[in-house]
């Protein structure tokens, strides 16, 4: 049997989890607008719901208000600072933005807590290369090779990296391995 959201309501069983759940279901269908309103409630009636603060960041992001996502991610920091994903989204965040020192430092702390996330490493990269400190941001490329060698943009940046640093050999061969791997 499935249910309408308006369902729920006939009920009225509308707790901050309700809302928080609402958003989150809002958000997963691309209504971002309607998911905000809903992770709002959520915050009024729970400000320690912290998850509602990320959700809502996420979708403020879907729709190009980064500035006030990033206030939602540090709504979430200032209570806990130990998740890799939250801090991930505000590096991303900060990318977008031109804001590449502090991404740099966001997309550290993700990695601190979860080294082995290759779109982390990858982003990283991004940052650095943004911050023209190519060597560095080639050996995060080549982490996030190491966890996904079919990464193509991962690959194509690394190539870029080598290029800035002058190894056209390098740069050319790696061209050539990736399309050889690709007719085989």
């Amino acid at each position: 049997m499935v249910f309408k959201v308006d369902f729920f309501d006939k009920f009225k069983i509308k707790d901050a989890s309700y809302w928080n759940n609402r958003g989150m279901g809002l958000k997963n269908r691309e209504k971002f607008q309607e998911a905000i309103n809903c992770f709002d409630r959520s915050l009024e009636m729970n400000p320690e719901l912290i998850e509602a603060w990320f959700y809502k960041g996420n979708c403020l992001v879907e729709l190009g208000r980064h500035y006030e996502a990033l206030e939602c991610y540090d709504k979430f920091l200032e209570v806990d600072q130990s998740q890799a994903d939250v801090w991930y989204n505000k590096g991303t965040t900060l990318l977008e933005i031109g804001r590449y020192q502090e991404a740099l430092e966001s997309l550290s702390k993700s990695l601190m807590i979860d080294p082995n996330d290759a779109e982390a490493l990858y982003n990283k990269g991004l940052v650095l290369m943004k911050l023209e400190r190519y060597y560095e941001s080639l050996k995060c490329y080549d982490m996030a090779l190491m966890i996904d060698p079919n990464d193509a943009e991962a690959l194509y940046n690394k190539g870029l990296a080598l290029t800035k640093l002058e190894r056209y050999q390098e740069a050319w061969s790696l061209a050539i391995n990736h399309r050889d791997s690709k007719k085989s």
